[in-house]
């Protein structure tokens, strides 16, 4: 397990100022891929009893730069026959690793897969998870081709033989329609919603932080201090997910944050993913929701070399501020100590 799985609490650690110098790294390999675009989809279609064939969809892509350009997401919609597909993927750098790794999830579920892996090599950006498929467990690609400033290729396919051949089942030509959008989609707030999937329609925009935190949760004399920061939270999806970008300034220096928020409609939950700049990586999710205006969210972590629950809860919430507060328990839940308070406050909207 990783080290506190809440991007407010990355902080604790990650205020060491530590940043990757962009120009050794491979941060924007997708910067290509930024704005707005129509798509054009060959998917090959099996059905039961009946040979397999290919079949024309078509589609929207819309992706957005995360972290100044350094990572993305997008929100992508397929036209099928049998409805929409309404799908999200986060693509999040490792500087350390020089890699990729591209989250996805689905509207009709809410939770991300496992990611896929890769890099960028002489303009052609390879993929790979394993996953199963049926009674079989199979390679997948992915594959970034013939990429210009109007236009690119994406590719998935599938190997049931270690990747001696590969299967495509997706070919898509995307098109560009617009330019790279400028940032967020900031939004007045709003009261939390009596609807269980726009819980979150109060946090939309851009805010100010005022933190409380300690170090060291566990120490027998306690020291709290204090930073500030700023938090810009765009919509997704409609609002049924949303992503939350946090920047933190301290004496050690400064942190930067996010946590992709993503309604699961089958549970009625929320899943809250943290990652931070510094490594890049997703962590494993905080699962709960809002009851009484009151929402408040679980994992388990390690901190310290201890297995902890970690407890997040949003109250006092308004049009204008709201406050979190973050709880550890290594007794099974039966006591928490508290070693984060944040309060944040509406602030004016700022370009990215």
């Amino acid at each position: 397990m990783r080290h506190i799985t809440v991007s407010w609490v990355c902080l604790l650690a990650l205020l060491g100022g530590w940043q990757p110098t962009q120009a050794a790294a491979g941060y924007h390999d997708f910067d290509f891929a930024l704005g707005s675009w129509q798509t054009r989809i060959l998917h090959l279609q099996h059905s039961p009893g009946k040979a397999a064939g290919w079949t024309v969809w078509t589609g929207t892509v819309l992706t957005a730069k995360v972290w100044n350009g350094r990572s993305n997401v997008q929100e992508i919609e397929v036209n099928t026959p049998d409805g929409r597909i309404e799908e999200l993927r986060l693509c999040l750098y490792r500087p350390l690793l020089r890699q990729w790794y591209l989250y996805w999830a689905d509207r009709d579920d809410g939770v991300l897969t496992p990611p896929m892996v890769g890099e960028f090599e002489h303009g052609v950006g390879k993929f790979y998870d394993q996953e199963s498929h049926g009674d079989r467990v199979i390679f997948v690609r992915h594959l970034y081709s013939k990429i210009t400033s109007s236009s690119y290729h994406w590719q998935q396919a599938f190997s049931d033989d270690g990747g001696t051949t590969w299967q495509p089942n997706w070919n898509v030509t995307l098109t560009r329609q617009s330019p790279a959008p400028a940032g967020g989609q900031g939004t007045s707030a709003s009261a939390p919603s009596a609807s269980a999937s726009h819980a979150f329609d109060f946090a939309w925009g851009e805010w100010r932080s005022d933190i409380s935190f300690l170090p060291d949760p566990f120490s027998s004399r306690p020291h709290w201090m204090k930073i500030h920061g700023h938090v810009s939270v765009r919509r997704l999806w409609g609002g049924q997910a949303n992503l939350e970008e946090i920047e933190a300034k301290g004496p050690q220096g400064s942190f930067e944050g996010l946590t992709l928020r993503l309604y699961d409609p089958k549970t009625r939950q929320w899943y809250l993913y943290p990652a931070n700049s510094k490594d890049g990586e997703l962590a494993e999710p905080l699962v709960g929701d809002f009851r009484n205006a009151r929402g408040v969210f679980y994992s388990q972590d390690t901190r310290a070399g201890r297995t902890v629950f970690v407890r997040n809860v949003y109250s006092d919430v308004t049009a204008d501020s709201y406050r979190l507060e973050q709880a550890l328990s290594d007794d099974g839940g039966r006591t928490w100590r508290t070693n984060l308070t944040a309060r944040v406050t509406r602030a004016a909207s700022r370009s990215s």
